[in-house]
């Protein structure tokens, strides 16, 4: 979703429903349902506790149409009932899906919507991508506030609060440009307003406006020693995602939250290291990390040395393509080779 050339056990509980028409004619609705999420706390034995997890659903279609032509990080729909700044400014983020052509499940967040000229600014070129007649959805994204609920004295949020993030829970997202972590928590008492707030002592306000994206991984730091449930109410996501993986880490949430999505069937490895992650050894190969609890698992595709080729676990012989990226999670593709791609992930349902 950002177009930077940029899954752990959980709780489930999905209810799909029929599709329903929107109020707005010119929107059919995905099917939608709840997600649990579970964020473990440490149980008394450790002082914090991590959880690795993903927004496996997103919002409710606003609006969706198809593009009749493009120019440069703009798209026009001519017969487009928008008004101007619909989906951007005071009414909150919102991200474009490309759901049809060959680069299906590409997002891009939209910065402008003008109702005279019937067009969309997108946040990137869309040249390289669109060919023209694509069809495309528009939808609000999560938010600090929306998923995990405000915060502050009286808040919502089942995420501990404290004076400052040495006592809270903590939010952390890879930040790809940086190398770094940024990180906001729920300041109820001490100096100072209340509410999300961010770790980087340079940036204040209120941070419930953050945006959480949908392919983007998220980690829990749990001060406390429950666990704690968060119910995602929302839509499925439906056909091929598109996320950036660029070389360094890449924290990629599973975005569907039903079907089984293994490393056999991903499609992560294409043979192709311009197109998918990097085959070879253990050391030589990208790898796939998913946190066990303490330690990180690393998957890779052996396609050299001795012992066959095919995934495999750590430095392990036997081949591990069935095992499922967790819905609900998220894993981190360290990408050892230069050169960014797009993981073009299949629908598993």
């Amino acid at each position: 979703m950002r177009l930077h050339l940029k899954l752990a056990g959980f709780a489930v509980a999905l209810a799909i429903c029929p599709l329903v028409a929107s109020a707005q004619t010119s929107v059919t609705t995905d099917p939608v349902g709840f997600f649990t999420l579970t964020i473990h706390g440490h149980g008394g034995v450790a002082p914090s506790a991590l959880s690795f997890i993903g927004v496996s659903m997103t919002q409710p279609v606003a609006y969706q149409g198809s593009v009749d032509s493009f120019s440069g990080s703009t798209i026009t729909q001519n017969s487009a009932t928008w008004a101007d700044d619909a989906f951007d400014g005071a009414n909150g983020p919102y991200f474009l899906e490309i759901t049809s052509g060959p680069n299906a499940g590409l997002m891009l967040d939209i910065v402008s919507t003008t109702a005279a000229t019937k067009t969309l600014g997108l946040s990137q070129p869309v040249t390289s991508y669109l060919t023209g007649g694509e069809t495309f959805k528009i939808r609000q994204h999560w938010t600090l506030a929306s998923v995990f609920g405000t915060a502050g004295v009286g808040g919502t949020t089942a995420l501990g609060g404290g004076a400052s993030s040495a006592d809270a829970d903590e939010i952390l997202i890879y930040n790809h440009v940086s190398g770094s972590y940024d990180g906001y928590y729920n300041k109820v008492s001490g100096l100072g307003t209340k509410g999300w707030r961010s770790e980087n002592a340079a940036t204040t306000g209120d941070m419930s406006g953050v945006i959480l994206y949908i392919d983007e991984g998220i980690i829990i730091r749990r001060k406390q020693a429950a666990d704690v449930a968060v119910q995602l109410v929302g839509s499925v996501k439906t056909g091929p995602t598109m996320v950036a993986i660029n070389p360094g880490l890449n924290f990629v949430s599973n975005v569907y939250p039903a079907g089984a999505l293994s490393l056999g069937t991903a499609q992560l490895y294409t043979a192709n290291a311009t197109t998918g992650i990097a085959g070879g050894t253990i050391a030589s190969a990208d790898l796939v990390q998913v946190y066990n609890g303490s330690s990180y698992d690393s998957f890779f595709y052996k396609n050299a040395g001795l012992g066959g080729t095919g995934w495999r676990l750590n430095t392990g012989t036997s081949d591990v393509s069935g095992s499922t990226l967790a819905s609900g999670g998220c894993v981190i593709v360290n990408r050892k080779t230069a050169g960014s791609f797009f993981w073009t992930i299949p629908q598993p349902f």
